[in-house]
C-alpha cells in the first residue's frame, strides 16, 4: 500500500502552492473555471469561496456584446433563432461566446438590454423586465419594474454592504424611480436633476450610451443644451452636473481610464480623440492624445446566416452568488427561455 501511494504521488507531480493555483484559476473564463471544480476538492473549495469569486470577476476582461438573428425568409417557420454573443477581442482569431439565446425571437422583438453590471444583464422582453447572470444561467423577473421607461440602469449600492443592487429608471418625460433588486416594495420616486432645459430635451440622450460607474456615482455625457456630465450619487441618491470639455461632434462617450480617472472619447473626421479628467474634484481636464484611425484590417469575424448588430454594452463574466436569484436560479414556471443553444 505504501509503495502504491508513493507511485500515485509521483505520477501526480509536484503540488502547486495555493497562491499560484489562485492566480491561475482567477484568470480562467467562467466555463473553464467550472470544469476545474471536478479536479479535486481543494480546487473546488478554493474556486467557490466568496473572496475568490470576486477576484475572478475582477480579472475577466470586458467583452462587447453583439446581437444577431437568423435572416428572415419567405415561407420560413414562424419562429427564428436569435442570440446575444460576447466577443473576446484579446484572442486571435476573436472568439464569440453565446450569452443569451432563444428560438422564439418573433415573440421577443421588443427585447432590449438596458444595462450590464458586474456580470449581470438587465433587459426587457415584451413589457417584462428581467435580470440574469449568463455565466451561471440564472434569471429572475423584476415584477415591480413595470410599464415603459425611457432608460433603465442597474448599479451596486455601495453602502448596503450585502451585495445589494438597485435599478434607476427614467420614466419619460419627468420622473426618476429607484428599485432595490429582490425587494417586494414598489419603486420610489426621487428628485429630478436641476436641468439647463426641461428633461424632455435631454433625457433621450441618457440611453444612447450606458453610464460609467466611478467613485460611487453614475456618469452620463450630454450634449444638450451644451456639453455637460450628469452625475448621480448612488449613496445620496441625488443628481449634480459636472463641467465637460467642449467635444465637437456626436457619438462622444464616457470611458473609465486605469487609475480611476474619467475620460471622454470620440471618433470624428477620421481622428480619434480622448480627454481625461485629471482631477475629479476640481473637474479639470486635459487633451490626452490624437491619432489617425486609418489602419489595416486585422480580422473578420464570420457570422453564419446572422444579421449582427453591435450593442452598446460589454459583459465581464461573474460567478458571484446573488440572493435575489434564489436557490433554484430564479426560474419560474411559464417564464420565457433565454438560454437556448448554450
Amino acid at each position: 500500500m505504501a509503495k502504491r501511494a508513493r507511485l500515485l504521488s509521483a505520477a501526480a507531480g509536484p503540488v502547486l502552492p495555493d497562491e499560484l493555483v489562485w492566480e491561475i484559476l482567477a484568470r480562467l473564463p467562467a466555463r473553464g473555471l467550472l470544469r476545474c471544480h471536478a479536479v479535486c476538492r481543494d480546487w473546488r473549495r478554493l474556486a467557490t469561496s466568496a473572496d475568490f469569486l470576486l477576484a475572478h470577476h475582477r480579472h475577466q476582461p470586458p467583452r462587447p456584446l453583439v446581437f444577431g438573428c437568423a435572416r428572415w425568409r419567405s415561407g420560413a417557420a414562424a419562429d427564428a433563432d436569435a442570440a446575444v454573443d460576447s466577443v473576446d477581442l484579446i484572442r486571435h482569431p476573436a472568439e464569440r461566446r453565446r450569452v443569451l439565446g432563444f428560438s422564439d425571437y418573433r415573440q421577443h422583438q421588443s427585447f432590449k438590454i438596458h444595462s450590464s453590471c458586474d456580470g449581470l444583464l438587465l433587459f426587457v422582453s415584451g413589457r417584462a423586465f428581467y435580470i440574469c447572470n449568463p455565466a451561471t444561467r440564472q434569471v429572475t423577473p423584476l415584477p415591480a419594474l413595470t410599464g415603459g421607461g425611457s432608460q433603465v440602469t442597474l448599479y451596486p449600492h455601495p453602502s448596503s454592504g450585502d451585495g445589494e443592487y438597485r435599478v434607476l429608471k427614467w420614466k419619460y418625460p419627468d420622473a426618476v424611480c429607484i428599485l432595490a433588486v429582490g425587494s417586494s416594495e414598489k419603486p420610489r420616486r426621487i428628485g429630478l436633476p436641476e436641468a439647463f432645459l426641461p428633461p424632455v430635451f435631454w433625457i433621450d440622450e441618457i440611453g444612447f450610451l450606458p453610464p460609467v460607474l466611478l467613485h460611487g456615482c453614475l456618469h452620463w455625457h450630454l450634449r444638450k443644451p451644451e456639453d455637460a456630465i450628469l452625475v448621480f450619487d448612488t449613496v445620496a441618491e441625488s443628481f449634480r452636473w459636472m463641467v465637460s470639455p467642449n467635444v465637437d461632434g456626436y457619438g462622444a462617450h464616457l470611458v473609465e481610464i486605469d487609475g480611476g480617472m474619467l475620460g471622454i472619447g470620440i471618433v470624428t473626421q477620421g481622428m480619434a480623440k480622448l480627454w481625461v479628467l485629471q482631477d475629479y474634484e476640481t473637474e479639470s481636464s486635459v487633451f490626452l492624445f490624437l491619432c489617425d484611425t486609418k489602419g489595416n484590417l486585422r480580422e473578420k469575424i464570420h457570422l453564419d446566416n446572422i444579421l449582427p448588430c453591435a450593442m452598446r454594452h460589454c459583459l465581464k463574466e461573474s460567478l458571484v452568488n446573488h440572493a435575489f436569484f434564489g436557490r433554484h436560479g430564479g426560474a419560474h414556471v411559464g417564464q420565457p427561455q433565454f438560454f437556448c443553444g448554450l
